[in-house]
């Protein structure tokens, strides 16, 4: 018996580190992942299938395929779509999850981000038109309905009528109201 031995007892023998026994496995080991192929990606039957470090294809029963990445931000889990199979290849799929893994723990809400990104948002022209076909149902004339559109069109929409609502300030409607005040 040459080999080192370590202090200590199993029942009433003394045990060399050959003999250790196997540590019991912690709850916050973390778990061994198998990663998907591209190879196999097109015959995966219907359900979730991991990828890693969060990144899901799920297989519909129709045989849809698209990518999610399952992430936690700020304390919620979400479930973000990175795409189809079709549009999006494994390689990309992988690339999209780190991406958007990275933004997550510096605290961004993506799925925000998205909705800000993908929203429309409509020119003062659009909004004055809806609104004059909306109040012009309580002018007392069609006169009244006439003129309020024409004064509109050749005050507003000059100076201001092709800027995003969002992007109207009271300059803006001090420069157009400015010939009429003067």
């Amino acid at each position: 018996m040459g080999e080192k031995m370590i202090k200590g007892q199993v029942g009433r023998r003394a045990f060399d580190a050959s003999e250790a026994p196997e540590p019991a496995a912690s709850k916050h080991q973390k778990r061994v992942e198998k990663r998907l192929s591209a190879i196999g990606l097109k015959t995966l039957r219907p359900g979730m299938h991991l990828d890693g470090n969060g990144l899901y294809l799920v297989v519909q029963e129709s045989g849809a395929r698209s990518w999610i990445l399952r992430t936690t931000v700020r304390s919620h889990r979400r479930d973000i779509g990175l795409g189809g199979l079709n549009d999006v290849p494994l390689v990309d799929a992988r690339e999209e999850a780190a991406r958007l893994r990275s933004r997550a723990r510096k605290g961004e809400d993506i799925l925000e981000s998205r909705r800000i990104e993908n929203r429309v948002i409509p020119t003062f022209k659009e909004v004055a038109l809806i609104y004059h076909a909306e109040i012009s149902k309580t002018f007392d004339s069609d006169k009244h309905k006439h003129n309020w559109l024409r004064s509109v069109e050749q005050y507003i929409f000059p100076v201001f009528g092709a800027k995003m609502v969002d992007a109207v300030h009271g300059a803006n409607v001090l420069r157009a109201i400015s010939p009429i005040l003067d």
